[in-house]
């Protein structure tokens, strides 16, 4: 009787995930999202400013700024926090400088769309290629540095930094 349980609500839960999900999608390729919805500042604020973007704590008054420029990949990927997902991007801009921001910072939304304005070769269904399938990190590639996304980095394929 308890596995049933178990069962019912693992599937229960699921649905309810992937209709948040869906919804989420479908509202920001409309563009009918309420940035207030999901985004809180309490996580942290992401600003848009002249040729990049900052990311400022709410306890803390000083800001990291990332010129587009200086960033050298960009990953998307989720975060499973039990019952939902979490969608994030994370910035490589040097040998051991990456950063983070997820959905739930406030101005993800804006830094989306800049994202996609600033870097072309970036798909405009990377959200809806990490969101699904549900519960799973779905870690893409979106951007490297003088190539182009979604293509092995390696020899073979003529793709590496030495075949350059």
């Amino acid at each position: 009787m308890g596995f049933l349980v178990i069962v019912i609500a693992e599937k229960t839960l699921k649905y309810f995930s992937l209709r948040k999900v869906d919804k989420i999608i479908a509202d920001i390729q409309s563009g009918n999202i309420d940035d207030s919805s999901i985004e809180n500042s309490k996580y942290g604020i992401i600003e848009i400013v002249e040729n990049g973007f900052q990311i400022k704590n709410t306890s803390d008054p000083d800001s990291i700024y990332f010129a587009w420029i200086d960033i050298a990949e960009i990953v998307g990927f989720k975060r499973d926090l039990g019952t939902t997902d979490l969608i994030c991007l994370g910035f490589k801009t040097g040998e051991d400088t990456f950063v983070e921001v997820h959905e739930e910072m406030f101005g993800f939304k804006i830094l989306c769309e800049s994202m996609l304005n600033e870097f072309k070769e970036i798909s405009d269904t990377w959200y809806f290629d990490v969101a699904h399938p549900a519960f799973e990190t779905n870690l893409k590639t979106l951007w490297i540095k003088n190539k182009r996304a979604n293509q092995p980095l390696n020899a073979e394929s003529g793709n590496s930094p030495a075949a350059g």
